[in-house]
């Protein structure tokens, strides 16, 4: 099973399902979650700086008896750069996110879409195939509803003229700039219970100090909430996340991992600022953590964040985190800028069930065309 949305027919395309589809400008508030949660909930958030007018895009959809291959996936960012490229210049490059699961999870649905300014934002929906046939046909189903609804945010905030520095809660000073917006990876299965994780990129605008920031939203959905099965109560147990500036292909990969937020140790519940910055341009949110043991580390190479629930565990819960890294050299064509990954465990009373993913971001130039790690 395979379906597409758009109007327009492409003659040309590789694939008869893929459609081209230019956004029309509306004026209607940008309605965002930080993420988007288990079935339909969408809540507000600020809206883009920026003004939009089009966008390009191709949305897939399938099943785990012909998964989303990552090769259709470089081959869907092709398209729709090509396609952008067609009546548009672009002056700085694009940043891809190529995802993978382990051998047990399938990619089932994915959305790329790339804006009028030039910024990339994907959706990738995965699904594990080792649960029950109904299991998997509801989370199936649960992740293709997770990119229409997340087209739909891109679409209704095309041209929105509302001026904002913050997004989903992160305040951006205008010297940085967004290279990738809301890559948002969706994973998990009933019983235990589902993720998302949206990552973003940010550049400095002094492009010779060749300083890049990243952001992390990573939101659980636990099962005791989200599955029907009455014989489960799985909850929230553990979490973990990893920005690695040192798996990069930039150069000959020297880099320094210079800050990440928020840092050291803290248990129980706890609430401060956290930001990045550089010659006094920031990127700042609010970090929020219920009754867990929180712990993070760091090298010049990397940061590392973990979460340990020490009591409850049946909410739904946001953690927001953030790292800056500058490279020796300038990132080029086709190369790896990044390694991201993202983990929940949840339990009961008997077992329990890990849930993650690697995200791999590349710098696509111009003239480039999107690689693989």
């Amino acid at each position: 099973m395979e379906m597409t949305h758009g109007n327009e027919k492409r003659s040309g395309a590789k694939n008869a399902d893929d459609r081209k589809r230019t956004i029309q400008p509306n004026r209607r508030q940008f309605l965002a979650a930080t993420s988007v949660a288990m079935g339909t909930a969408i809540a507000p958030s600020a809206v883009s700086a920026e003004k939009e007018k089009d966008g390009e895009f191709i949305i897939r959809k399938r099943n785990h008896d012909n998964p989303i291959t990552k090769e259709e996936i470089m081959n869907i960012q092709r398209t729709v750069k090509n396609r952008y490229m067609e009546d548009r210049d672009l002056d700085r490059g694009i940043v891809n996110n190529i995802p993978e699961f382990d051998d047990e999870t399938n990619i089932v649905s994915y959305l790329y879409y790339i804006t009028e300014q030039g910024n990339a934002r994907s959706w990738i929906g995965a699904a594990p195939r080792n649960e029950s046939d109904a299991n998997a046909n509801a989370n199936v189903i649960d992740r293709h509803r997770g990119a229409e609804e997340y087209l739909d945010r891109l679409q209704r905030s095309a041209n929105d003229v509302t001026i904002e520095s913050c997004e989903g809660g992160v305040c951006v000073d205008e010297d940085w700039h967004r290279l990738v917006d809301q890559s948002v990876v969706e994973n998990g299965d009933c019983p235990f219970g589902k993720y998302t994780s949206e990552l973003k990129l940010w550049e400095h605008e002094d492009i010779s100090s060749k300083q890049f920031g990243a952001h992390v939203t990573l939101s659980t959905y636990p099962g005791i909430n989200q599955c029907s099965d009455d014989d489960w109560d799985f909850v929230n147990y553990r979490a973990w996340d990893t920005i690695d500036w040192s798996d990069n292909s930039v150069g000959d990969g020297d880099q320094t991992h210079a800050e990440h937020s928020p840092s050291g140790e803290r248990s129980g519940s706890w609430s401060t600022s956290a930001s990045l910055s550089y010659n006094a341009a920031s990127i700042s949110w609010d970090y929020d953590q219920p009754d867990v043991s929180f712990k993070s580390t760091s090298t010049t190479e990397k940061a590392d964040w973990e979460w340990e629930w020490n009591s409850g565990g049946s909410a739904s819960q946001v953690f927001n985190v953030g790292s800056r890294n500058y490279y020796d050299i300038s990132p080029k064509c086709d190369e790896q800028l990044l390694h991201h990954e993202a983990s929940f465990q949840w339990r009961d009373g008997i077992s329990s069930g890990i849930r993650g993913h690697d995200d791999y971001l590349r710098w696509d130039n111009e003239g480039c065309q999107p690689g693989m790690p």
